[in-house]
């Protein structure tokens, strides 16, 4: 058998990584057995927490790089979830905001998402 020495900080990285997939699988399940697409869910709630919200904001508080943001909320618009404002604080920019459809969906998974956080 081959000794391994195992790089603590490393190990913990993995496990992290792992619970964080774990997590993830189990929300998507929830989500989808309640009736609302997992897809762009996390993304979703995020705007709703931050609205309205410019683009580079939703960079910033989630790590996600521009030009996934900018593909996430057109997707978003084309579902009718998100609608975008003009900034009038900087016209470079603009505001996202969810729709009524669009808060509906956060507002049913919502409490999926939290049902998950009570079984684990």
């Amino acid at each position: 058998m081959a000794d391994r020495s195992w790089n603590r900080d490393a190990v913990l990285l993995q496990e992290v990584y792992s619970a964080g997939t774990l997590v993830g699988s189990l929300v998507n399940e929830e989500l989808r057995e309640g009736g609302v697409d997992p897809q762009l869910f996390s993304f979703l709630s995020w705007v709703r927490l931050l609205e309205p919200v410019t683009p580079g904001a939703l960079c910033a508080e989630t790590g996600i790089p521009p030009t996934t943001i900018r593909d996430y909320l057109r997707r978003l618009r084309e579902r009718g979830d998100v609608t975008r404002l003009p900034n009038e604080r900087d016209g470079r920019s603009y505001l996202v905001k969810l729709t009524p459809s669009g808060r509906r969906l956060v507002d049913r998974g919502a409490p999926l998402v939290g049902a998950v956080f009570e079984r684990v």
